[in-house]
């Protein structure tokens, strides 16, 4: 859950402080340079070679190096569709739809909601995710039974072009057609394992648990 993975971060920021490990904030890490290095200079002492898994270990978890889950959805590519969601400011009094019924598409339909966006949430299942956190989902089902924000269950998006969006409901023979400005896919994401590849580490497909 999300709050396990916040006391995850704070752990590992003991582990830095105590340690020293320098951090580089808002940084990228060229894939394959360690590995480089590491052929160049093979005469890195074992604590180094340590030292250095720790810290790829803990920028893993503390950055949340997530990739989203792409679906075969035509348009899901279009500029103003978006698997990530960062802020709310830039689509107030926008036309927003949000695709989710879990934790990051509830407090983003909130967030934008709250900035002025007029967000539809479109959901798959008949309901909210069960995952969703206590305090978020009566927040989101209040907005949804207040009409501030509008909720459509058992649907799917079949198709995005450039505003339109085309949806499929359960039970439903003709699909819906509407309009919005920006879209967010928030379906899932899955870790992303190139880093600890990249510095020679082996991650177990199943369980991404790391071996040297």
């Amino acid at each position: 859950t999300a709050d396990a993975d916040d006391l995850k971060a704070r752990i590992f920021e003991l582990f830095e402080i105590c340690l020293q490990l320098p951090q580089l904030l808002f940084t990228k890490r060229s894939p394959g340079s360690r590995a480089e290095e590491y052929d160049r200079n093979r005469a890195w002492s074992d604590k180094i070679i340590r030292r250095n898994i720790l810290i790829v270990l803990i920028f893993q978890i503390k950055s949340r190096c997530f990739c989203a889950d792409f679906g075969p959805i035509p348009g899901e590519d279009l500029p103003h569709v978006s698997h990530y969601y960062a802020e709310a400011h830039p689509f107030m009094g926008q036309r927003v739809l949000v695709v989710g019924g879990k934790n990051s598409a509830c407090e983003a339909a909130l967030d934008l909601f709250r900035q002025g966006a007029q967000v539809t949430i479109v959901h798959r299942g008949a309901e909210l995710g069960d995952g969703v956190k206590y305090w978020v989902r009566p927040d989101v089902e209040n907005r949804i039974e207040a009409g501030e924000i509008r909720a459509l269950f058992n649907t799917r998006v079949t198709a995005i072009e450039d505003r339109k969006v085309t949806l499929a409901t359960d039970g439903e023979e003709a699909p819906l057609e509407e309009e919005y400005d920006q879209v967010f896919l928030l379906t899932g994401y899955h870790p992303d394992a190139k880093l600890m590849e990249s510095c020679g580490l082996r991650p177990d497909p199943g369980t991404l648990k790391p071996a040297l």
